[in-house]
């Protein structure tokens, strides 16, 4: 009995250990990366990939396109996959991209604030079309998909080209394509959804102040603001009133001029400066209202008297430039030694008056 119980385990054992390699031969040679491996999955013959740029969440989308192609990888871009198993050049004909070039100025693409609270990444998706019949046999065929770049300041590249692997098998009625990978590097373990932008920009951060003992606290400076920048470019800018900033609904072109009114501690912040961009700052005159003016530009600089800026370049860091106004008034030393000699004679006279002049008991 327990012989035969025996034998029956063992054979047990030998089915499972079967059953394991026919379901290995059998699994699909692109599976064969791991389950843990990123691969894009195929509907209708096409694959989905991404383009997406991260930048300041309250600067203007750059108007500007960025280019994408595909054609078969080069043979010596050929090299095996991760898993040694070899690799063929794609077929010319056999997939197609579209679209060929991404605006993230348009309407209707995804846009999600990220986590920091500070910049926000747009996504575009973009599909590539695979006709099988035009593969003569199953194998693994790479492409590489190029990104053509404009001349943006403050653009950094993550990826210039990736590279697609259309994992293609036989089928019930042909050859089908049940999965693809893109890599960073031809060959690679590196798996990416799509290509990655940053668009680096600055903020520029006006400021009013108002001191001495006659500063007005609550009364309106106004200021001119011009930023001078690259063709194309547009900025938004808002103001910082009572800890609550309202951003202003239009946006400014290089070269144009904006006006706004500050209080004490209240700001104005202008979004999407490049590092070559330049700015010109003129506080309104209040000389006739008895105050002195003067600016400092950053941290650890000195003041300047005047209520103009001409020209400064924002630089690769945020800028804040702080107007401070100040209004002191005193008592004149003229008019101190005029009233005092008065004020004691007067003083003096009141107290003989009261000595001289009060009533006298009578004497007994």
């Amino acid at each position: 009995m327990k012989t035969g119980k025996r034998r029956l385990a063992a054979f047990a054992v030998v089915a499972a250990t079967m059953l394991l390699a026919l379901v290995g031969v059998a699994a699909p040679a692109w599976a064969e990366e791991g389950s843990t491996t990123p691969h894009l999955p195929v509907n209708d013959n096409k694959v989905t990939i991404t383009s997406t740029l991260t930048m300041n969440k309250n600067a203007v989308e750059p108007n500007a396109e960025f280019g994408y192609s595909i054609a078969p990888a080069e043979t010596s871009e050929l090299t095996s996959t991760s898993n040694n198993m070899p690799v063929s050049a794609g077929v010319t004909g056999a997939v197609t991209l579209s679209p060929s070039s991404v605006n993230y100025s348009d309407e209707g693409l995804s846009s999600e604030d990220n986590a920091d609270g500070v910049t926000k990444t747009i996504t575009a998706q973009m599909s590539v079309s695979l006709v099988t019949s035009r593969f003569a046999a199953p194998g693994i065929y790479r492409y590489k998909i190029t990104q053509t770049s404009p001349e943006l300041d403050g653009l950094n590249v993550v990826y210039k080209e990736l590279f697609l692997d259309v994992y293609v098998e036989n089928g019930n009625s042909g050859l089908v394509a049940k999965g693809c990978t893109l890599s960073t590097a031809a060959g690679s373990g590196s798996k990416t959804s799509g290509f990655e932008n940053k668009y680096v920009t600055h903020k520029l951060t006006i400021t009013k102040v108002v001191a001495g003992n006659q500063g007005d606290k609550n009364k309106d400076f106004e200021f001119t603001v011009t930023i001078k920048g690259a063709d194309g470019e547009t900025y938004k800018y808002g103001t910082v009133k009572n800890g609550v900033t309202t951003m202003n609904q239009t946006t400014t072109k290089p070269g144009a001029t904006f006006t706004e009114t500050l209080k004490h501690g209240e700001s104005v912040i202008v979004y999407g400066l490049s590092s070559e961009d330049k700015f010109a700052v003129t506080e309104a005159d209040y000389h006739g209202d008895g105050y002195k003016t003067s600016y400092k530009i950053g941290d650890g600089t000195n003041s300047t008297e005047g209520s103009s800026i001409a020209e400064e370049a924002i630089g690769a860091y945020d800028t804040t430039v702080i107007f401070t106004n100040t209004k002191d008034v005193t008592v004149p030393t003229d008019v101190i030694r005029t009233v005092v000699p008065y004020a004691a004679i007067v003083a003096f006279a009141a107290v003989m008056g009261v000595v001289f002049f009060r009533p006298r008991r009578n004497r007994r």
